[in-house]
């Protein structure tokens, strides 16, 4: 299994589609938010499961804040980590 993790895409989809392409294929796409609501148009461009979180600037949506996804056996818990005052700055 595949899994492509990308984050921070900020309705930039162009630029997220070209990386895409660059990685693909996968299985699964996990958005780790900030640009969640892009996996919509992401989406149209593959076959695979998506999967997104919210990040601090995420507002709306049906996405959860964080969530725990196994991946053939591997748990993979997924957050922008915000909530958790994860500041790589």
């Amino acid at each position: 299994m595949r899994v492509a993790v990308i984050s921070d895409t900020h309705h930039n989809t162009n630029r997220a589609n070209e990386v895409l392409d660059l990685i693909a294929p996968f299985d699964v796409l996990i958005h780790a938010g900030d640009g969640v609501g892009d996996l919509a148009t992401l989406a149209g461009a593959g076959e695979f499961q998506t999967v997104g979180v919210t990040g601090n600037e995420d507002t709306g949506g049906d996405y959860p804040p964080e969530t725990t996804l196994d991946l053939s056996g591997l748990l993979c818990h997924v957050t922008h980590g915000h909530q958790f005052d994860l500041n790589p700055y």
